[in-house]
């Protein structure tokens, strides 16, 4: 289970708060969530927005993506975390 998954209530409540533009971006490059500031920013309505291709609503996208290299890392579970830490603990 994911964070945003388990707190949905305060991920929007984040996301409204914060007064710069956010836009979320899912793997397969579609917008997945924006927040009013990103609204206001691309001048467009959060349904008019999410679930279409981010080069189609933000074009500069492809020159912005290609300066930062595509993250591969993925956070571990809590759970494997719980197990390493517990595990260190036991050695001599």
């Amino acid at each position: 289970m994911r964070l945003w998954d388990v707190v949905p209530v305060a991920r929007e409540a984040v996301l409204a708060s914060m007064r710069d533009a956010v836009l979320v971006v899912d793997g397969t490059g579609r917008v997945a969530d924006l927040n009013a500031a990103a609204e206001e920013l691309l001048e467009r309505a959060a349904e008019r927005v999410i679930g279409r291709p981010v080069e189609e609503i933000f074009p500069a996208w492809s020159r912005l993506a290609a300066t930062f290299p595509r993250a591969t890392w993925r956070a571990p579970s809590w759970s494997s975390r719980c197990a390493e830490r517990a595990a260190a603990s036991t050695r001599p």
